[in-house]
């Protein structure tokens, strides 16, 4: 009687799937730039309006940023802020190249 084929050994173990994609965390430039990505400039705005340091190089120029696009998205009627949001946008570029 013949002996019987080697068996193949058992395949190596399935590696676990990688974990999903986690949510920048709130508050963090990664968070902000995401708000910024999906257009939610009012949302952005008040996030960077309520922050203390706001006024630092890397926040600075997406506050001016913000305060632009704000600016832009608003209603042809909404002059008066239109304007506001870009002088006040403009006043915080100029500050932070102040500085």
């Amino acid at each position: 009687r013949e002996a019987p084929p080697p068996l193949l050994p058992p395949p190596p173990p399935l590696s676990p799937p990688p974990p999903p994609p986690t949510a920048p965390a709130p508050g963090s430039v990664e968070a902000l730039d995401e708000l910024h990505t999906s257009k939610s400039y009012e949302t952005l705005y008040e996030h960077l309006a309520a922050r203390d340091d706001a006024a630092e190089l890397h926040l600075a120029w997406r506050f001016a940023r913000a305060h632009h696009d704000l600016a832009d998205s608003l209603p042809e009627a909404d002059k008066g802020r239109k304007e506001a949001l870009l002088r006040a946008g403009l006043a915080v570029a100029e500050a932070a190249l102040a500085r």
